[in-house]
């Protein structure tokens, strides 16, 4: 997977005035050059993040999450531990990145200082699809433990016009017309998270994480989602 960038058109109306139409005017054809060789394995999921003035996009099959200043050409790329399908902007320096079955943030702004000591950063999950989309997995001597179902995970997602993130699960044997279906999910912001003094007099924030609630079912591929 390599980034390219293209030299920009001249606009102009045609002669009847409308609709517009997209055309090259008395210029040359337009260049494209190499921006950034990512070697990803299925990068996917490019957003540009006019805040932070960065590209941000996903390696799926990789597992990673880049991040590409056009100005300096540094590319920051982050470990994900699983297979992520899209990334959207979150606030400030963070966005939110949709994996298996669980939506992670990650800020940037720990690049400065480097969140583990050794200047990488740290995914931290904001939410997971409830329960009821998960399966039980015996344990011999112990009570069943839940886990995402077999052969699923996130793909697309997008932020609609009141800025809640949607994205939407996929089976991976979606070419299977007798498969399970995926859904579609909607992350709703958690209450406010109250504050709570430990033993040691360390402030400390508590409360639950975000919550993903189906809005729509029976959905084969969540992918090229787009707001009119």
């Amino acid at each position: 997977c390599e980034v390219f960038f293209s030299s920009p058109l001249t606009m102009a109306d045609d002669k009847e005035g409308s609709p517009m139409k997209r055309q090259r005017v008395g210029g040359a054809a337009p260049t494209v050059s190499l921006a950034l060789d990512s070697k990803c394995i299925l990068g996917e999921s490019p957003v540009w993040d006019a805040k932070m003035r960065r590209l941000h996009f996903v390696d799926i099959n990789g597992k990673r999450l880049h991040s590409f200043d056009p100005k300096t050409s540094k590319c920051s790329t982050v470990e994900m531990g699983e297979e992520v399908g899209c990334v959207v902007p979150y606030k400030k320096q963070r966005v939110l990145v949709a994996g298996v079955s669980q939506v992670w943030q990650v800020d940037f702004a720990g690049e400065k200082k480097g969140q583990t000591g050794d200047g990488k950063l740290l995914p931290c999950e904001v939410a997971s699809v409830p329960d009821s989309e998960m399966e039980a997995m015996d344990n011999p001597g112990e009570d069943p433990t839940l886990q995402p179902l077999a052969g699923f995970r996130f793909n697309d997602g997008k932020c609609d016009p009141k800025g809640r993130f949607l994205v939407g699960t996929m089976n991976k044997d979606w070419r299977d017309a007798k498969a399970r279906k995926g859904k579609l999910f909607r992350m709703d912001e958690p209450p406010p998270w109250g504050k709570e003094a430990d033993l040691d007099g360390i402030v400390h924030q508590f409360g639950p994480n975000a919550v993903l609630k189906p809005i729509l079912s029976d959905v084969t591929l969540s992918n090229g989602m787009a707001w009119g």
